[in-house]
């Protein structure tokens, strides 16, 4: 699978497990993702409007679009990297 064939995507995490979920990203073979994430209220445009507090939410966003809010960052990340596994 090449980057061309499946475009880019953004994963963007906000609330008291961003950290976490910023770690969790480290490290990881995902050259088709951004990646961002706050822990407080963010003036960046992606994560602006996003950020409830005591709840940490996250959006897979393609194309300007982000989909609905999961309550489970580490379901989407997992489903990202699992698309560039080698067989």
């Amino acid at each position: 699978m090449f980057l061309e064939d499946r475009g880019a995507a953004t994963l963007a995490v906000t609330g008291p497990g961003a950290g976490d979920f910023l770690a969790a990203s480290a490290g990881r073979f995902l050259p088709h993702l951004r990646i961002a994430g706050s822990a407080g209220p963010s003036k960046v445009a992606l994560l602006a409007d996003k950020f409830v507090a005591d709840r940490t939410l996250a959006w897979r966003c393609e194309a300007g679009t982000c989909g609905l809010p999961s309550e489970d960052w580490r379901a989407l990340l997992e489903a990202e990297t699992a698309a560039w596994r080698v067989a």
